[in-house]
């Protein structure tokens, strides 16, 4: 039986072939007290068939993503409709509480090929896909 399909993230820009999408409970926090962020596993979702590209997506975001999102994150009220994002120039993350009191709302994507470059494409490969957190629905 197929399960019904759900976005819980922010929409990746139209056209992305790979993309992670998560809806997490979000405290907010300061420099001096970093944000939470935890994430379900039953709220996270992913596009894409490519299941190679989609372990490549996964041990980016664990491995450099959510730490520089988090980052972003210090200051950032559950009451806004700011998006912050990070991008290593192969891949961006994205999130927003979308005004939500407790929720943030995040999606993380390949950028197109024409807007990579070799170098950050080399930094990709020396991730460990062994040690993934976004949720593995592969």
């Amino acid at each position: 039986m197929t399960r019904p399909y759900y976005w819980f993230g922010r929409n990746p820009p139209q056209g992305t072939e790979t993309a992670w999408g998560a809806r997490a409970i979000y405290t907010a926090g300061t420099a001096r007290n970093p944000p939470l962020i935890d994430l379900l596993p039953d709220r996270q979702g992913w596009r894409g068939e490519d299941k190679a590209a989609r372990k490549a997506l996964a041990a980016w975001v664990n491995a450099k993503a959510l730490p520089a999102i988090k980052e972003a994150c210090v200051g950032l009220v559950g009451s806004s409709a700011e998006v912050v994002s990070w991008t290593d120039g192969v891949r961006t993350i994205e999130a927003s509480p979308n005004q939500s009191y407790g929720h943030l709302y995040l999606v993380a994507y390949d950028l197109p090929a024409s807007t990579t470059t070799k170098a950050a494409f080399v930094a990709a490969a020396d991730l460990n896909p062994n040690s993934l957190r976004a949720e593995d629905n592969l």
